[in-house]
């Protein structure tokens, strides 16, 4: 197993992301090494540490709130691209990146873009509409005149 960081010799907090089976876990552990071992027993499992960051249970928490739409059950998730791009932006030390990437990819997130987008679509339509419908009448009205002159001249 492998050795987890530790700070002033104790064994740092961390959120971590553990793959076991066909799920991701993620969980928050004061001591990683002694969580793993325990994680080990409970199951048949091959389990492979996926990644770990400084944190807390409102870290995880947060995560697990963030990633809701991919839970399997409790602190397990389908493996999902919104986790491994998160893993990905964390590894390289841009959490802030991480965490916006989550919010910005959020289901709810991406239904508002949706829906707004759909509305931009709409008023673009209806001011085309509106600028067709204008052409149009303009042609309606020049025909009008040309046909009113063309009938006094006879």
């Amino acid at each position: 197993m492998p050795e987890i960081a530790s700070v002033n010799g104790s064994a740092a907090p961390v959120v971590y992301f553990v793959q076991i089976g066909k799920h991701i876990k993620i969980g928050f552990s004061k001591n990683l090494n002694r969580r793993l071992e325990a994680l080990a027993t409970s199951t048949a499992e091959t389990i492979k540490i996926l990644a770990t960051i400084p944190g807390s249970r409102e870290v995880e928490q947060r995560l697990h709130q963030s990633l809701r739409s991919v839970r399997f059950r409790r602190e397990f998730f389908w493996p999902d691209n919104r986790i491994d791009v998160f893993i990905h932006k964390a590894e390289k030390g841009d959490l802030a990146a991480a965490w916006k990437y989550l919010e910005d990819t959020s289901p709810e997130r991406l239904q508002q873009r949706e829906i707004e987008d759909r509305r931009r679509r709409v008023v673009e339509r209806r001011k085309t509409k509106a600028e067709e419908d204008a052409y149009y009448a303009k042609l309606v009205d020049e025909r009008r005149r040309t046909l009113a002159a063309g009938n006094k001249q006879a």
